[in-house]
């Protein structure tokens, strides 16, 4: 619950830089505008708040969310890249009216967002699957495990809120990807192209780092809780498949979230000349 406190200081945050032109010059500078007008750093400012609207409201929702579903204690602060994801693609669909103004203007997926950044994302979404089943499998025995002795419990977490957090994952990144692809933000190119690259690396990278952080690590329940037991009611073979399992899984999820946590802000940063000359 600790989130739900820190939603008004996030929206203290959000009042002291809601007019902060000086941000967004350095939002287009940073993204490839490197002289920006006046008007460009209005249209940047206004970028901005569509998102910083929906930080305060959406911190605390996640939060209250990850808290009734998980029930462990400091978790919900794990939430907080979903809930900037989810204000993105809130923030897309928010502007809207904006966008019908300015002509559409196509842009191939690839050409915004690193291909191994793609790659990565999809073996986080693929090991979930995984990982969700063979859990899932041992869910009967450890039941009949866990619920033996005083000191007998089930893991809360269920593999509906498992599959409803990938699934509103996905589709936040779906909706933000499919903006940044196909609609204009501004009917200036430079401003254009600089914010629409930015919402699509930014929101790639939340999408990678919420389903390897925050959405997996939830779906390796069951098999630990036996591993892990001291007292069981279970046969020698049994638990050593278990503990063997939970030791391979460990020796793999270790190194995978690592690579998530170093891999992330290099999605989230701007391409590098390089890239983009080859690109053309």
């Amino acid at each position: 619950m600790d989130l739900l406190f820190l939603s008004p200081v996030v929206l203290v945050v959000v009042a002291l830089f809601w007019t902060d032109t000086q941000r967004g010059r350095k939002l287009l500078v940073k993204w490839g505008v490197p002289e920006p007008s006046e008007p460009q750093v209005k249209t940047a400012l206004h970028y901005r708040r569509l998102r910083w609207a929906c930080y305060p409201f959406l911190i605390a929702a996640t939060a209250l969310v990850t808290d009734w579903a998980v029930q462990l204690e400091s978790y919900e602060i794990l939430s907080i890249p979903a809930a900037l994801l989810l204000s993105a693609a809130i923030s897309e669909l928010l502007a809207l009216p904006t966008s019908k103004h300015a002509p559409p203007v196509r842009h191939p997926l690839f050409s915004l967002i690193p291909r191994w950044g793609a790659v990565l994302y999809g073996i986080a979404l693929l090991t979930t699957i995984i990982l969700g089943i063979v859990d899932l499998s041992a869910v009967g025995l450890a039941r009949s495990a866990l619920t033996s002795g005083p000191e007998g419990r089930e893991p809360i977490t269920s593999i509906t809120f498992l599959l409803v957090a990938t699934a509103v994952i996905l589709l936040a990144l779906a909706v933000v990807l499919r903006f940044s692809t196909t609609r204009s933000f501004s009917t200036d190119p430079a401003v254009d192209l600089a914010l629409r690259t930015r919402s699509a690396r930014v929101a790639l990278a939340l999408a990678l780092v919420s389903q390897a952080v925050y959405v997996l690590p939830l779906t390796w329940w069951w098999i630990p809780a036996i591993a892990l037991r001291v007292q069981m009611v279970l046969d020698d073979s049994t638990m050593d498949w278990a503990r063997q399992l939970n030791y391979a899984s460990g020796t793999l999820l270790t190194p995978f979230v690592l690579a998530t946590l170093i891999s992330w802000p290099l999605i989230a940063k701007p391409r590098s000349p390089r890239g983009i000359l080859r690109e053309h």
